[in-house]
């Protein structure tokens, strides 16, 4: 896991360092001599599973597709980034915990205030994790591990990173772990937080942003409608 991981940074740097060159500037990065540099697998995962499903009538995380519940895709490219992954559970705990329970070395930490909003569990996660985090919801089951690959890399050099897709801000968010205090004491919201400081926005794929949040964006799943949401 960890050898892809680190061809596809490298692959990264390689299009950066041409992109560099085409515009004429000078862009200094760090580039990976030995493989043991990478410390991808040091970074927690965190994958928001906590919310009610309030636009969808019933628990968007636990319906079908292709054979898994919807919580899966998110789960599962979390495993394939990082062997650190953190799951935050609120509503409908026990139901959830049992979807999570085919994954054995995932962590799990019940969010109480899960009704007060994706912030709540946010900062929950912050609390259990050390280090450099990432966070990704539960409801974009076509989101790739090449859309972390950016983020992995250049969280290094900068405060936050986010994936994006066209102009639409999606998933990957990634936090250096040196504002971990800070976020945790802010009344801000989170992004508007992440948005002062130093933060990377970088291209990832339409799975970025394709989020399950309602019974007609479910249907163009299920139909295969894949596009950038209105």
């Amino acid at each position: 896991m960890r050898r892809k991981l680190f061809a596809e940074i490298c692959e990264f740097h390689s299009v950066m360092l041409l992109h560099a060159q085409i515009i004429e500037k000078v862009v200094v990065m760090p580039f990976f001599t030995r493989y043991d540099q990478f410390e991808g697998d040091s970074m927690t995962v965190i994958v928001l599973l906590a919310g009610k499903s309030t636009r969808m009538g019933e628990n968007k995380l636990l319906l079908p597709w292709k054979g898994k519940r919807i919580l899966s895709y998110s789960v599962e490219v979390a495993l394939s980034v990082s062997e650190s992954v953190l799951c935050v559970t609120g509503f409908e705990r026990e139901r959830i915990e049992e979807a999570l329970s085919i994954y054995p070395t995932l962590r799990t930490v019940y969010n109480k205030d899960y009704e007060k909003g994706q912030k709540a569990s946010i900062l929950k996660g912050l609390e259990c994790t050390e280090g450099d985090v990432a966070f990704i919801t539960g409801d974009i089951p076509l989101l790739e591990r090449r859309d972390f690959v950016p983020g992995l890399e250049m969280i290094r050099h900068y405060d936050a990173a986010r994936a994006y897709c066209k102009d639409i801000p999606g998933h990957p968010v990634f936090i250096n772990g040196r504002l971990r205090e800070s976020l945790l004491s802010t009344e801000k919201s989170i992004f508007s937080f992440l948005e002062e400081k130093k933060l990377y926005r970088y291209q990832g794929s339409i799975g970025t942003v394709f989020d399950i949040d309602t019974r007609e964006r479910y249907r163009k799943l299920l139909d295969g409608d894949i596009s950038i949401p209105d």
